[in-house]
């Protein structure tokens, strides 16, 4: 019957509670063993679950997870619009979390999502219409620049250890903080978000031709993923020879190239992840995981030396005994940045030794499809 509010309610089963005494706990488990074995019954699920499956809500559900299942004939102009609709789902979810900041999760999550949705607009080029593409790629910039201070700070003074001679750097460093904070949830609240929303929500107009039919999704996949792995292979080559160790990686610019078209092809790959043959990149997604992993702890360190030395810099009088604080630091995490490079290495060069093996089994992920009719 439905409730007061018309939403529908949902019959419950009946539950029976079985409750111990004291001195009898041998009766106790032939009990519970009589009803579970002969009787079948099973062991209810906590009053606040069964709550929500009254009303038709099922607790378990992840909110926040981006995936979508895929068909892999439909045209890729049908996936994208089901992609982006999830990931605008997501993204109301987070931004409450993300305002309120009662961990550093919700951001997190937050930046990942836009990340992702990201790669599936840059993927759907020539796809969706030109303008759309344009307006789609310009809301999820100014959002996401947005988070990159928030998070960088975030890194810094999380694993900040409390020194006399830093207190009035600190203090800029919370100032800063805060700053970026008020920005960001100013953003989340205002129309930012909501025109994101409303264009990510929006079906996109498919690129108008005559002459062929659009993608599959299944083609349109194998192309997007073998397009990204292609371009990451050539910024490992670029940032040095894997087979000689003196020129590899390659300077931090380089690296962080690395580490962006490694990060657009995982996200694509969780995208693609229920397409047929998907399976077949795990070991890929591994070692891309792993390359991020690395290279973002390079990046942080690179980052949070920069910001060191850059707000030193800006303090009036700064006290001798605090820049050479600042310094020491400043190598310290230079030092970690380089060891998470030499930590890359054996990853990047194995990625390049693999490249064939990875592109067949990516470019499978378009077999045996077709086009899908508009």
């Amino acid at each position: 019957l439905p409730d007061r509010a018309g939403s529908p309610r949902h019959l419950l089963e009946p539950v029976l509670t079985i409750a111990p005494v004291r001195g009898h706990d041998e009766e106790f488990r032939r009990t519970v063993a009589v009803v579970t074995g002969r009787l079948g019954a099973r062991p209810a699920p906590d009053p606040a679950i069964r709550a929500a499956a009254a009303l038709g809500i099922d607790p378990t559900a992840d909110p926040t997870v981006r995936t979508v299942v895929l068909d892999a004939g439909a045209p890729a102009r049908e996936s994208v619009a089901s992609v982006l609709r999830r990931h605008a789902d997501v993204l109301e979810q987070l931004a409450p979390g993300t305002r309120a900041r009662p961990d550093d999760g919700f951001l997190h999550d937050l930046r990942a999502t836009l990340r992702s949705a990201g790669t599936v607009v840059a993927a759907a080029d020539g796809i969706v219409h030109p303008e759309e593409h344009r307006a789609l790629s310009a809301a999820l910039h100014r959002l996401r620049v947005l988070t990159s201070p928030v998070r960088d700070l975030d890194v810094l003074l999380g694993h900040w250890s409390e020194s006399e001679v830093l207190d009035p750097l600190l203090a800029v460093l919370r100032d800063e903080h805060e700053q970026a904070r008020n920005e960001l949830d100013g953003a989340l609240d205002e129309t930012c978000l909501a025109s994101l929303l409303y264009r990510l929500r929006l079906a996109p107009r498919p690129v108008a031709t005559q002459e062929k039919a659009h993608p599959s999704t299944a083609a349109w996949a194998a192309a997007a993923t073998t397009q990204l792995w292609s371009q990451l292979c050539h910024r490992i080559a670029a940032a040095g020879d894997g087979d000689v160790p003196a020129g590899f990686p390659g300077p931090a610019e380089a690296r962080h190239d690395v580490r962006t078209a490694a990060r657009r092809l995982r996200l694509s790959l969780q995208v693609f992840g229920s397409l047929e043959g998907a399976a077949r990149t795990r070991s890929l997604q591994r070692t891309l995981a792993a390359v991020g992993a690395e290279l973002g702890t390079g990046h942080d360190a690179v980052v949070a030396a920069m910001t060191l030395e850059r707000t030193a810099r800006r303090l009036p009088d700064p006290d001798p005994a605090m820049l050479l604080e600042v310094g020491r630091r400043c190598e310290q995490h230079r030092v970690v940045a380089a060891q998470a490079a030499e930590r890359y290495l054996p990853l990047g060069r194995d990625l390049l030794r693999r490249r064939d093996r990875h592109g067949r089994r990516l470019a499978a992920l378009g077999a045996g499809a077709g086009t899908g009719r508009s």
